[in-house]
């Protein structure tokens, strides 16, 4: 199989040339805020893109190896790269790790080129997980790796060294059964069942079968607050909570919300449902952490 080109609404992602080396080398490749929390460091000259890019070439011919630039419609050059990072047979892993370049972030590029390599090496090959890992103070990736349907699994301390030191590192994985009930999940139909005073419940049907509910709750004017989300019997032998917290979400962005915050004792818990910390008042008995995530 190897690397083979991959369309996306936005980007085209395809194999590397030696041609590239002076988008490479401009883009991403000598930023040092773009290698910061990489592994490597930024290229002092364009004689070491060329070499990097010499050795993609010769390794495009095994069937093991996944390299892509990105290349989004209306630039026609790559202005990052996306690929296997590690791998291991034996389980069916592949790790992947992604760049792009500093006056293309924030622009959702990485979150629709790693959904794309997810898609495509679930659909096309037999890997079992898929998963990344970014620096704690790297919190953007962890964004990126959330919007696409990974889970937080914990972090580890000083397991890896990037441009900054010694890093502590946070890993997401996504599964093929999480990819599959993923597809699953889009199927669920919601509707308002419960609704008091400030406070409203919307129950998830599957299939004809009541699968879940999320709370939410309207304290103040502009903000929503995700209360409680869980499954009922029912979904728990064919859901996993987090795929449909995810539909959940999606549906709430349909009638027009467009974020929501969370306020919880549980630092996992607001991770595991994709939101950012923005606060930890540790003031009493136990800490309190508030979290938020947009919905546009």
């Amino acid at each position: 199989m190897g690397t083979q080109t991959i369309k996306t609404k936005r980007l085209t992602l395809r194999r590397f040339y030696l041609e590239d080396a002076q988008a490479m080398y401009r883009n991403w490749a000598s930023s040092r805020d773009v290698t910061k929390f990489l592994p490597w460091p930024a290229h002092a000259n364009i004689e070491v893109t060329k070499a990097v890019l010499k050795d993609w070439e010769c390794q495009y011919g095994r069937e093991d190896f996944f390299n892509w630039a990105i290349v989004p419609d209306g630039v026609g050059e790559p202005i990052g790269s996306i690929g296997m990072a590690a791998s291991d047979a034996d389980t069916r892993m592949i790790a992947i790790g992604y760049c792009i370049g500093k006056k293309y972030w924030h622009q959702g590029i990485a979150s629709e080129a790693l959904q794309a390599v997810i898609d495509f090496l679930f659909q096309k090959t037999n890997y079992n997980r898929i998963e990344a890992r970014h620096d704690v103070f790297n919190l953007h990736s962890g964004m990126v790796m959330q919007k696409c349907g990974m889970q937080y699994e914990g972090t580890l301390r000083e397991v890896a060294r990037n441009n900054a030191g010694l890093s502590d590192c946070r890993y997401y994985a996504i599964l093929r059964k999480d990819y599959e009930a993923k597809a699953e999940t889009r199927q669920i139909e919601f509707e308002e069942t419960e609704k008091e005073e400030s406070v409203t419940v919307f129950a998830g049907t599957l299939h004809g079968k009541t699968v879940g509910f999320g709370r939410i709750a309207h304290y103040r004017e502009d903000v929503t607050e995700l209360c409680n989300i869980w499954l009922t019997n029912e979904g728990k032998d064919c859901l996993e909570l987090t795929a449909f917290a995810e539909s959940f979400f999606a549906y709430l962005k349909e009638c027009g919300y467009t974020a929501l915050y969370l306020e919880d004792e549980d630092m996992d818990f607001g991770d595991r449902f994709g939101f950012t910390l923005e606060s930890r008042d540790a003031s009493g008995w136990y800490p309190k952490y508030q979290f938020s995530r947009k919905l546009v």
